[in-house]
């Protein structure tokens, strides 16, 4: 997770599998809300505030 960019967006970097998760930075008013479930899921949602 990173905070720092100008736009959400999600990325596999490395072609590993892993999902990088990049929200936009503070000043663009914006944060990730994960939801994980009993089954080892997760979504997310974008918050603008």
């Amino acid at each position: 997770m990173c905070g720092h960019g100008h736009h959400t967006q999600v990325n596999e970097w490395f072609d590993d599998g892993v999902l990088y998760y990049e929200c936009a930075a503070a000043k663009h008013r914006e944060y990730i809300i994960f939801t994980l479930d009993e089954e080892g899921g997760y979504s997310y949602e974008t918050v603008d505030y």
